[in-house]
């Protein structure tokens, strides 16, 4: 993960792939505050508590967690499930 920035209405990932590339992932969530419906912690649903494992009391993501995400051309937003360091 190169960068994470949660807003009101969308949720912003910059994720550096294992090919050596840069990737920007938007998931837009109006009204809902966060990205969590779009989100999944090691292939299991992603809970509430869950945002104290990836994040600091600041909101910051926490060294060493990596995503997979899955990104349709439909318009459709991503899928993004957070994986634990190793």
């Amino acid at each position: 993960m190169l960068r994470y920035s949660r807003h009101s209405d969308h949720t912003d990932l910059q994720i550096r792939t294992d090919w050596d590339t840069t990737e920007s992932v938007r998931i837009r969530h109006p009204g809902q505050g966060d990205a969590a419906r779009w989100f999944m912690l090691a292939g299991q649903p992603f809970q509430a508590a869950d945002w104290a494992r990836i994040t600091t009391a600041a909101g910051r993501l926490r060294p060493g967690w990596r995503v997979v995400a899955w990104v349709c051309d439909d318009g459709r937003n991503p899928l993004v499930d957070w994986q634990p360091p190793r």
